[in-house]
């Protein structure tokens, strides 16, 4: 995917503010909707659509600085990250004040009823890059 040069210009323009050596930590979410668990089980999974697609965006325009020798890669990361709710209604206050995110309706049925904890399941990405002279 070829970025778009606000997201690419965004990033080149921050460089030269850069130290040569300094680190450089980027956390994005995976491109995979996020769960909705508990007791041990997943309940259903949230329409982030409108959110996932532009997630590729910004990690091909890191991808391309890494390219053109501004940027080194040493580490990636993937790990979940929860949030957790005492109960479904009020992931779903939480999730109505969510842009990009859409409770399926099987799904707000099943947390609608219920008044015991549940939690929300994030796939995340932590990139550790280092900033190179130039």
């Amino acid at each position: 995917m070829e970025p778009p040069e606000a997201a690419v210009g965004v990033l080149r323009h921050v460089h030269p503010l850069l130290e040569p050596g300094a680190t450089v930590l980027h956390l994005t979410c995976l491109p995979v909707p996020d769960r909705i668990e508990a007791d041990g089980r997943v309940l259903g999974e949230l329409d982030q659509a409108a959110f996932v697609t532009a997630l590729p965006v910004v990690e091909s325009a890191l991808d391309l600085l890494v390219a053109e020798g501004r940027l080194a890669e040493e580490a990636r990361l993937e790990h979940d990250v929860l949030a957790h709710f005492s109960s479904g209604p009020e992931a779903l206050a939480h999730f109505e004040t969510t842009p990009r995110t859409r409770v399926p309706p099987a799904l707000r049925a099943l947390l609608r009823e219920r008044d015991s904890p549940v939690a929300q399941r994030a796939g995340c990405l932590w990139r550790r890059l280092r900033a190179l002279p130039g």
